[in-house]
């Protein structure tokens, strides 16, 4: 049972909804980024992946400097600010991708948010060991690694839910000799055999409008994260 009284302490709660956003967005910038990729700049799966690295190289990198850097200096809050302020910029850029978007645009747009979401992403667990006594430290971290989990589940079902519905909406105004079900139901690249591969164009058209929209959630959910982290105590891991 989740004890209550732990989540009434205020960074624990911020801490918790901070994690919860943070994760809804790496979520959304995993999965539907790749998927933009696919569609709309035509790649296969594996270069899909190996154009998602600067978002994960970033983060990496982010997570382990900045877990170096709070433990040496002792306050979590001077990273967790940043952090919501760097993923705001990089889930901003995201809502700008177009088809014709040069390397030299998202590439970095990646890193960036990659940098941010990994260097917010230690700050609750450390504020956990800073606030709470030893005897509630297993507890909160469970809440913390909870939150991320259910932030992820959470953005992506909602995150597909306003993809489909901006698909089915665009194609319906803008492509009205095509049927929405059968563009959903092939899939974003399995339009082989379905009879719509000479609406590929058109589709990934659709595709990339409907994928914007997640990208806009994203950013919200960016914004929630800079919030909860000027909401967190300055507390020193020292103390």
């Amino acid at each position: 049972m989740l004890p209550l009284r732990l989540l009434k302490q205020r960074s624990i709660l911020f801490g918790a909804l901070f994690s919860l956003a943070l994760q809804a967005v790496n979520g959304i910038a995993s999965y539907y980024l790749a998927l933009w990729f696919q569609v709309v700049r035509s790649a296969t799966p594996l270069q899909s992946g190996l154009m998602l690295l600067p978002m994960v190289i970033s983060i990496l990198l982010a997570s382990v400097i900045s877990g170096y850097a709070i433990t040496y200096i002792g306050y979590y809050v001077i990273f967790m600010i940043p952090a919501g302020l760097i993923t705001l910029a990089g889930a901003i850029m995201t809502c700008y991708l177009e088809k014709d978007t040069p390397a030299t645009f998202w590439i970095p747009d990646l890193a960036l948010l990659g940098f941010g979401i990994g260097l917010g992403i230690s700050g609750p667990f450390l504020a956990v060991q800073a606030i709470l006594p030893e005897r509630d430290t297993s507890v909160g971290l469970a809440i913390m690694s909870f939150s991320q989990e259910f932030g992820i589940a959470l953005s992506l079902g909602i995150a597909q839910c306003l993809f489909l519905n901006e698909l089915r909406k665009s194609i319906e105004a803008i492509t009205p000799f095509l049927d929405p079900e059968s563009v959903v139901n092939a899939g974003a690249t399995s339009l082989v055999g379905t009879g719509l591969e000479k609406y590929a164009g058109l589709i990934a058209e659709e595709y990339s409008r409907g994928l914007r929209v997640t990208f806009v959630f994203g950013a919200g959910m960016a914004g929630v994260v800079f919030v909860m982290a000027c909401c967190m105590e300055f507390r020193s891991v020292k103390q």
